[in-house]
């Protein structure tokens, strides 16, 4: 076996050229899958159970018609709900405008009991709830800007501005929370609504949505119904999904972004797996005399078999890990500074993937040139090279 490799080993090497760009087009296919992969996962929004029941309540308008703060006694007197909060959206931005920040102002207690899925300190939570303008924030978010516990940070409304006249709202940093969201997470700063709503100049006494916690055993799309029924006849009508359904809405506002990714992965692997067979293959042409040589000496065609199939082992070994090293450092580049992103980098589930396919590619590249050398006889061999 350990002869077979080596033999194998040899054979790649004697083309050196087309052995570099061979592992070139394996490692850009991966690193493509690599980040699109890992974009789709947390798009899908990965395993997240509480996203996929927690439920929000919106105008049937739309977030820019925001909804009156009374709805709030109205909707937790409807049966099946266990908790209602509320958040609005801030639309901070940090020195630029296109530092922007996913923020909410957001009804604080009911905020992080609603949200199991945030890992912050107890410490963090009681700063952040006894000071009027504290600011939770992401762990991601403050690395990249470089914030500290204890900082006075200024940020921009691009919708809301102060009172005071000053053109930003100052924040203390009251903590950091990460997640444990399978898909990452999403990446924004929690202020509090009071803090917004009484400085704000305008929609008083309203919220961008309310966020509702159905009871145990409550089916939450039942619950959805329930709700813009009781809201039917008013003069704000709302609309209500689960935190996941308007997770996916986001995205799909820039088109069929998972139809997209899948046909481009399908694509570059498609590519891929002509490329590589008709590579070995063609060396497997251009070899006829070698391997004529070692079937007189006696190698069976199992162990020719075999070396064959472990040259293209080891050029999609390499080039898959390759790629897949570079995928995690794009996809750590694209965390750090898109904040869209979420904070997540090649998951297990995408490992897996990448695992299979790069089985796959062995088993149908290594097919053909496999047959080929097979179904070469010695005699023919040394004939082509008379």
């Amino acid at each position: 076996m350990i002869g077979e490799l080596l033999l194998a080993w040899a054979n790649i090497k004697r083309h050196s050229l087309r052995t570099v760009l061979l592992l070139f087009t394996i490692c850009t296919g991966f690193l493509i899958f690599g980040v699109l992969g890992t974009l789709n996962f947390s798009m899908l929004g990965g395993s997240d159970t509480f996203a996929q029941s927690r439920l929000m309540v919106i105008s049937q308008g739309g977030l820019t018609n925001p909804l009156p703060l009374s709805y709030q006694q109205r909707i937790a007197g409807i049966d099946g709900v266990q908790s209602v909060g509320h958040a609005t959206w801030f639309g901070l931005h940090y020195q630029d405008t296109d530092q922007d920040i996913m923020s909410f102002a957001a009804d604080a207690d009911t905020w992080i009991l609603q949200h199991p899925e945030m890992e912050i300190s107890d410490e963090a939570i009681r700063d952040f709830l006894n000071t009027k303008n504290g600011l939770l924030v992401n762990y991601h978010i403050a690395q990249r800007f470089g914030w500290q516990v204890g900082d006075i940070v200024p940020l921009k409304s691009i919708l809301f501005q102060p009172k005071s006249g000053e053109g930003f709202w100052s924040f203390k940093i009251s903590g950091f929370f990460t997640t444990t969201d399978a898909s990452g997470g999403r990446k924004y700063v929690i202020a509090h609504y009071d803090f917004l709503n009484d400085s704000r100049l305008i929609w008083p006494n309203t919220v961008g949505a309310f966020i509702i916690v159905p009871e145990p055993g409550i089916e939450p799309n039942d619950l959805a119904t329930r709700i813009d029924d009781h809201f039917l006849r008013s003069s704000n009508n709302t609309f209500t999904a689960t935190d996941k359904a308007f997770h996916d809405d986001f995205f799909k506002q820039f088109g069929d972004v998972f139809f997209i990714i899948k046909s481009v992965v399908l694509i570059s692997f498609l590519s891929i797996v002509i490329v590589v067979a008709s590579t070995i293959a063609l060396t497997v042409r251009q070899r006829t005399r070698d391997i004529g040589v070692l079937k007189v000496i006696g190698y069976a065609n199992a162990k020719i078999f075999r070396i064959i199939y472990f040259e293209t082992f080891i050029l999609v070994a390499m080039g898959s890990i390759l790629g897949l090293l570079c995928a995690f450092f794009v996809n750590k580049a694209m965390i750090y500074y898109w904040p869209i992103i979420p904070d997540i980098n090649l998951p297990r589930f995408v490992m897996l993937q990448a695992l299979g396919i790069a089985a796959a590619l062995v088993i149908i590249a290594g097919l053909i040139p496999s047959v080929l050398a097979l179904g070469m006889k010695p005699a023919e061999a040394f004939k082509v090279h008379e």
